[in-house]
């Protein structure tokens, strides 16, 4: 397959790679890109965060761009996907606005039969300026003539960080401290006294054997004129770092009837995707990050007060990690359906053509909270967000083609017209100063 048409892998003289499932990465793959991670050349697979659901890069050829977008366009059975900024990502600042979440995330990578990327131009031209850093032509299952075949496929692992951060111990940290104050670097009021254990901080926001698990159901078959490919799929994966999880749902239904002269199909799938996020974000003081907290926070304090509070340095404006990781909550819930149908006529013996419509709609929530355990929520009575969001997209396309072999000569020709309307709503609710963290989110009702 090379853009809208098909031609022999001979023929071909543009930068063409094409995987099939035996092909694929083995293993706990939960997207769609790390079927193909370091299986084809010039295309560098990145995961941008270790959250589970999180961003992954693509770079086909590199980076095109320093100031706009590298990531290459992705075509799923014949439709173009948008895979900008998502309501149900989260970012540094944790209530912030849409950013970027994988594209592919709602996508079960046991549908997929077949991947090909389109490197250069000559093979991405028939897509325009949105081919310019590369096509990823995936192409999902369908039924084979025979008789009806069920497969069912389980996994189970666990996950766990295999190489920690080296930091001081509350000795290192209080020998080290006071050696800065007598050097003039603080003043006698910060001198670190006696301690009672201290606290690894960073060892806290693990979690141990982080379990995932992946069960998937499909059923095929068919006969020469009518085929059909139908599955379920759940994954439910714990992030490494307390709190954090990703859980999908997704179905499937392809449908083929070929008689004669006319061939007509349809390829439906819907998924439920939701999401459970950490503050992960850089900033200092009191809106740092669990990580970042972890490994800048007093290792020589406990995790509580007497009284049960979470306990606060006295020298510095960062949140207690663990109050971060329980206090600032953020859930997102994603509805997404995708579906195409086509109608493909031949005639004339050597010409084709083909009526293809699709349409992408997805609907997004996040629902972030900001409680009073937290410094943040504390000086400001709670804070909470509802993030929603509606994307949609429309397509339409007729195309006709042409394919004669003479002699010795190939003739490969095809035509045709695309339509494709996107449109998007966002709204954005903010609340603080709450009279309980009780109700969350709900407390803007």
């Amino acid at each position: 397959v090379v853009g809208y048409g098909t031609t022999k892998k001979s023929d071909i003289t543009g930068a063409v790679t094409k995987l099939t499932s035996k092909d694929f990465n083995k293993g706990a793959n939960t997207s769609a890109d790390q079927l193909i991670a370091g299986k084809v050349s010039g295309v560098q697979v990145i995961q941008n965060s270790g959250e589970p659901g999180g961003g992954i890069s693509v770079n086909v050829r590199g980076m095109g761009s320093i100031n706009a977008g590298s990531s290459p366009l992705y075509v799923i059975d014949g439709f173009p996907i948008d895979n900008g900024s998502t309501v149900s990502g989260t970012g540094a600042n944790f209530t912030g606005m849409r950013t970027s979440r994988n594209p592919l995330n709602s996508i079960n990578p046991n549908d997929i039969e077949s991947i090909e990327v389109l490197k250069d131009a000559s093979a991405t031209a028939i897509y325009g300026s949105r081919g310019a850093n590369g096509v990823v032509l995936i192409t999902t299952k369908a039924g084979k003539v025979g008789g009806i075949k069920v497969d069912y496929d389980v996994y189970f692992g666990v996950q766990n960080v295999m190489r920690d951060i080296t930091l001081l111990n509350p000795q290192e940290y209080q020998t080290v401290m006071n050696e800065l104050i007598q050097a003039g670097a603080g003043t006698p009021s910060q001198t670190v006294g006696n301690f009672n254990g201290g606290t690894n901080w960073l060892s806290n926001m693990y979690e141990r054997n982080a379990s995932l698990q992946n069960h998937n159901l499909s059923l095929s078959g068919g006969d020469e004129v009518n085929k059909f490919y139908a599955s379920l799929n759940y994954s439910d994966q714990n992030g490494i770092l307390i709190n954090s999880s990703n859980r999908r749902y997704t179905a499937r239904l392809n449908l083929e009837h070929n008689k004669n002269n006319f061939k007509t199909g349809f390829n439906l799938t819907t998924s439920f995707v939701k999401d459970n996020y950490v503050a992960n974000g850089m900033d200092l003081n009191e809106r740092a990050g669990i990580i970042y907290a972890a490994v800048a926070y007093d290792p020589t304090l406990p995790i509580y007060t007497n009284t049960g509070a979470y306990t606060l340095s006295p020298d510095m404006n960062i949140d207690n990690p663990l109050a971060i990781a329980n206090g600032k909550t953020s859930i997102a819930n994603l509805y997404r359906t995708l579906g195409t149908a086509y109608g493909e006529l031949t005639f004339l013996k050597d010409f084709k053509a083909k009526l293809n419509i699709g349409a992408d709609i997805s609907n997004q929530r996040r629902d972030t909270y900001v409680d009073r355990q937290t410094i943040e929520g504390r000086a400001n009575g709670g804070i909470a967000s509802i993030l929603t969001g509606v994307d949609n997209s429309f397509l339409s396309e007729f195309t006709v083609s042409y394919k004669k072999r003479w002699k010795i000569h190939d003739i490969n020709a095809v035509a045709g017209v695309t339509a494709q309307q996107f449109g998007d709503r966002d709204q954005n609710s903010q609340g603080n100063g709450f009279s309980s963290d009780a109700t969350r989110t709900d407390n803007m009702g």
